[in-house]
């Protein structure tokens, strides 16, 4: 049998192995990164921005280091648009005739921001037995009145070839 030494691992190890968990370099986040980052934005009912003040004070905490992080609001929006995209394309092949109907949500998490619009669709997974929201459109709006709002809609519509009368 063979016998292990036991290490000592170092404050300033540890803080590397979390960088590395972060950053894959100072311009780049890695995708474990972007993906919990996004993540936490779709708990609960919590807003773009306390997303990233969250998870600044968690990058502080595991580091024990005041946040140098560039991760803003714009970002993260930005993430989850490129997330869903993707989402989009992996998955609407296989439920494009499984939904029943459309949900439309609006985030206006203060004033004096852009809103942030979503376009969503709502239908059962017959495999999970559950129903499912998926985001199809994110976009971001001065305002949200009856004419930008239809318009958002029908280019959801259009750009995601769906039938509206379904």
């Amino acid at each position: 049998s063979s016998i292990r030494k036991k290490r000592k691992i170092s404050d300033k190890n540890i803080e590397k192995a979390i960088f590395k968990k972060i950053k894959q370099n100072n311009c780049k986040y890695t995708p474990e990164f972007v993906s919990m980052a996004t993540n936490l934005s779709t708990i609960g009912q919590i807003s773009i921005s306390s997303t990233v003040q969250c998870t600044k004070e968690i990058i502080t905490f595991l580091t024990g280091q005041p946040s140098r992080s560039c991760l803003s609001p714009s970002t993260l929006s930005r993430w989850t648009k490129e997330v869903a995209k993707i989402s989009i394309q992996d998955n609407i092949p296989q439920f494009l005739n499984r939904f029943s109907s459309y949900g439309i949500l609006a985030d206006e998490s203060t004033r004096e921001e852009k809103k942030i619009f979503l376009v969503c669709i709502a239908y059962w997974n017959e495999n999970k037995q559950e129903p499912m929201l998926t985001i199809l459109n994110m976009k971001d709006l001065d305002r949200c009145s009856a004419s930008t709002v239809s318009l958002s809609v029908g280019e959801a519509i259009s750009k995601n070839l769906l039938n509206p009368a379904q």
